[in-house]
C-alpha cells in the first residue's frame, strides 16, 4: 500500500533524525587520538557578568588577563653556562613575570632546577634545588629592589611626576611560575607529586582558596584579582611526553594520582583550552589559529579593549636555538601574549622585547599600548 506523500516525508525525517542522534552518541564515546583533552578543572574566576566585563575595560590596571603582553622568560635560572639562584633573582629584578623552571630529581630523590632546550635537561646541575628556587622567587617577586636605575634628565623634565619605571613597579604584579618536569624513560618517580608535596604548605603568596586549593584562572580573569600572588602553571604536552605510556601517548592516560597532584597546586594549564599553545616559533598552525591584533576604538568607554579572544603562548623549540623571535611580529600578527624569551641569548630581538616593557614601564603591557607602541 502506497503511503501518502506527507507520511513518506515524515517517515524520512524521523529516520534521518534518529540517525543523527545515533551518530553523535557513538562519536562521543569514541576516543580521538588527535585531540588533547583538557583536564577537568573549572575556570572559577571567569564568571563575570556583562556589566563587570564592560567595567573591566575602563582601567588599564584591571583588564582581563588576555589583554596584556606579559614579560616572560624561558630557562629563567640559566645564564648561558649554569643555573643559579643569583641568575633567577636577576630575571625577577629585570621585570620578568613569567618564570620557567625545568625540574628533575637526583641525589636520592631531591628536586633540582636544570637547563633544557626540551623536556630532557641538557644540564643536570645540582647547584640549584627546587626549594631554593621557590624561596628565591618568593624573596624577590614582591619586593621593591633596594637600588633602581636613575631616571634620565629627559624623563625627569618630561613630566612633573613621571610614571614609575618598570624596576620601580614590577613587584606589584602577579608572578607566573611555569614548571616543566623531567624523569628518565625507565623511571617511575612522580616528580609532580614531589612538587605538590613541597607546595602543599599554605602560603599567603599562593593563589589559593580557603581550603588551600589553587584558584583556577584563565584569560578572562581580571588582573586586579591576581596582584602580588604566585600563580603556578604546567603544560599538557610536557606531562604527556614524560608521563603518558608509550603505547598510549595521550594525556588522558597519565596516572590519576599524578593528575590529582597537579591539580593540588596548578592555577592554569597551557596546551589545553585555557591557553592556546604553540611549541615552535615557526609553527605553521600559528597563522591558522590566531588573529592579527586589532584595537576596538569604537567605544570610548572600552578604550582598552582589543580583539584578543583567548590567552596564548609560544614556547621555543629545541631547534630554535640561534636567536630569540621577533616579538613585534608575534604580538601584532598573532596576538600572542606570552613569549618566553631566552635571556641568556643576547640579540637584537631580545633587546627590542626588553625595550618595549622598559619604555612602557610595566611588565604587564596592555595590548592596546603594545599596538600603539609598535605602530607608532
Amino acid at each position: 500500500m502506497k503511503l501518502p506523500s506527507w507520511k513518506m516525508i515524515l517517515l524520512i525525517l524521523t529516520v534521518a533524525y534518529a540517525f543523527i542522534i545515533f551518530y553523535f552518541l557513538i562519536k562521543t564515546r569514541l576516543p580521538n587520538s588527535t585531540h588533547i583533552p583538557h583536564f577537568s578543572i573549572v575556570d572559577t574566576m571567569d564568571t563575570m557578568s556583562n556589566k563587570s566585563v564592560e567595567e573591566s575595560y575602563i582601567s588599564a590596571d584591571n583588564l582581563p588577563l588576555r589583554e596584556y603582553a606579559i614579560k616572560s622568560s624561558f630557562n629563567s635560572a640559566y645564564d648561558g653556562g649554569d643555573v643559579s639562584a643569583k641568575t633567577l633573582a636577576k630575571r625577577i629584578e629585570d621585570g620578568y613575570r613569567f618564570i620557567d623552571l625545568n625540574v628533575f630529581s637526583a641525589s636520592g630523590g631531591q628536586l633540582f632546577v636544570g637547563f633544557s632546550r626540551d623536556n630532557a635537561p641538557a644540564l643536570t646541575s645540582v647547584k640549584l634545588t627546587f626549594a631554593e628556587a621557590i624561596e628565591t622567587i618568593k624573596k624577590h617577586a614582591f619586593v621593591k629592589p633596594k637600588t633602581t636605575p636613575e631616571k634620565s634628565a629627559a624623563s625627569q623634565e618630561s613630566a612633573a611626576t613621571p610614571a614609575p619605571s618598570l624596576a620601580e613597579n614590577f613587584y606589584t604584579y602577579p608572578m607566573i611560575v611555569h614548571i616543566r618536569v623531567y624523569r628518565t624513560p625507565e623511571s617511575t618517580e612522580d616528580i609532580i607529586a614531589k612538587i605538590a608535596d613541597f607546595l602543599k604548605k599554605k602560603d599567603d603568596m599562593y593563589l589559593r582558596d580557603a581550603d588551600n586549593k589553587p584558584v583556577q584562572i584563565n584569560g578572562g580573569t581580571p588582573l586586579s584579582r591576581l596582584k602580588r600572588k604566585l600563580l603556578f602553571t604546567m603544560d599538557i604536552e610536557n606531562m604527556r611526553q614524560i608521563y603518558a605510556p608509550t603505547n598510549t601517548p595521550s594525556i588522558e592516560y597519565v596516572d590519576k594520582t599524578t593528575q590529582e597532584a597537579m591539580r593540588s597546586f596548578v592555577n592554569m594549564i597551557s596546551g589545553g583550552h585555557t591557553i592556546i599553545t604553540f611549541y615552535k616559533y615557526s609553527d605553521e598552525s600559528i597563522m591558522n589559529r590566531t588573529r592579527k591584533l586589532r584595537v576596538d576604538d569604537a567605544k570610548p568607554d572600552m578604550k582598552f579593549k582589543t580583539n584578543a579572544a583567548e590567552l596564548a603562548i609560544v614556547y621555543p623549540h629545541p631547534t630554535d636555538n640561534n636567536a630569540n623571535p621577533d616579538t613585534k611580529k608575534i604580538i601584532l600578527n598573532n596576538t600572542i601574549q606570552m613569549i618566553p624569551m631566552r635571556a641568556y641569548i643576547e640579540d637584537g630581538n631580545l633587546s627590542e622585547y626588553i625595550k618595549m616593557f622598559n619604555d612602557l614601564k610595566t611588565p604587564f603591557v596592555p595590548l592596546t599600548f603594545a599596538y600603539t607602541y609598535h605602530n607608532k
